[in-house]
């Protein structure tokens, strides 16, 4: 009998009234557990999920290869305006969707998307529609609509996941607003909202939804984003005026972003608020973006805000602008016996020093 377990072999052989003769294994190494036999396995399962890998990329570039062509064609479209993308050979750990804002265009990225790209993100800042035109001054931003906005940016996602094992979408104002509404419908991992535009600051709470409702169906009007500059309102990819039916499509995204009922969702969604912001109604914005009866989770980030305060305060010398640390609590307790010694101290040298206005004293017999 010959075995590779020994003691097995021999307790069965003597079980079985057998002889037993022990020899020199014929083969000295399993070859399936031959280090070189596991490398040709691992190398046939690496190649197997590089090729998946590389099928993805190849996908990706070739949709968004189609995305570029279209927009090329179109002459209304500025070359220098179109959709941007940085996508790696292989699958990267994290691909980030930018969303520019309303009458924006991409290039409201262009410093934030190199940045990213250079630490191993995929990278993709969609055009969306009527945005990006030759023409600034153009009616076209008029026909805007909710669904040309979700649309676009489902693409942009669905293109992300492609390039990467983990989506992020970071929008700003209704770019936010429109990050919001991808993290109520689809499993990307994080939704990042910078000053989402889910009502006009000087309107009441819910009441933006009906001033949203009502834009959306009354006729149309342009109005100058500052009406100082006018047509020479910066930036120049953005447009210096704003159609009143386009808002109020921005604002009945917000609305639907509400009333999402799937169960497919975002695993977190960051809110960032600037307490310096004009137009956005910042308390509306952080209600809305609330989790709805926890279906999905978030979190309102006023740090960022109030970094930038707290940097302001401190160009202009004001004394506010000095951080506020939390010491521990024997610190603290240090810090208040201290604070209560000085201040006794501070009292006796001010009451030796000033005079007594006490008024004389008297004395009746």
């Amino acid at each position: 009998m010959i075995g590779d377990q020994l003691f097995t072999d021999v307790l069965g052989a003597k079980l079985a009234r057998l002889e037993v003769i022990l020899v020199d294994p014929l083969v000295r190494h399993d070859p399936w557990k031959h280090p070189s036999a596991a490398l040709a396995r691992t190398a046939r399962h690496a190649r197997c999920a590089a090729r998946l890998m590389s099928e993805r990329i190849t996908e990706a570039r070739a949709r968004l290869a189609v995305l570029a062509d279209d927009d090329r064609r179109d002459e209304r479209i500025d070359p220098r305006y179109l959709g941007r993308s940085w996508v790696h050979d292989e699958v990267a750990a994290v691909a980030v969707v930018l969303l520019h804002g309303l009458t924006n265009a991409p290039p409201q990225y262009d410093r934030l998307a190199p940045e990213l790209a250079a630490r191993g993100h995929a990278v993709l800042v969609p055009r969306m529609p009527y945005h990006g035109y030759r023409d600034r001054m153009t009616d076209a931003i008029a026909n805007l609509r909710a669904v040309d906005l979700e649309l676009t940016a489902l693409e942009a996602v669905a293109i992300a996941a492609l390039c990467g094992e983990r989506v992020v979408v970071l929008g700003v104002s209704v770019g936010a607003v429109l990050a919001g509404w991808v993290a109520a419908r689809t499993s990307i991992d994080t939704a990042v909202a910078v000053s989402p535009f889910c009502g006009l600051r000087f309107v009441p709470g819910t009441l933006n939804d009906a001033l949203g409702a009502s834009l959306r169906l009354a006729p149309n009007r342009f109005s100058w984003w500052d009406p100082r500059l006018k047509e020479n309102q910066p930036p120049p990819h953005g447009y210096p005026r704003f159609a009143t039916r386009a808002l109020g499509e921005a604002l009945v995204l917000s609305t639907t972003m509400r009333s999402a009922g799937s169960a497919t969702h975002a695993r977190r969604a960051v809110v960032v608020l600037n307490p310096r912001e004009p137009a956005v109604n910042n308390a509306f914005a952080a209600r809305r973006f609330r989790p709805a009866r926890g279906r999905w989770g978030d979190r309102v980030d006023r740090r960022a805000g109030a970094r930038a305060e707290r940097a302001r305060r401190y160009r202009t010398g004001d004394p506010r602008s000095a951080p506020r640390v939390r010491l521990p609590a024997a610190h603290r307790h240090h810090r208040d016996s201290v604070g209560t010694q000085r201040s006794s101290a501070a009292n006796t040298r001010h009451s030796q020093a000033a005079p007594s206005r006490s008024p004389p004293s008297t004395s009746v017999a």
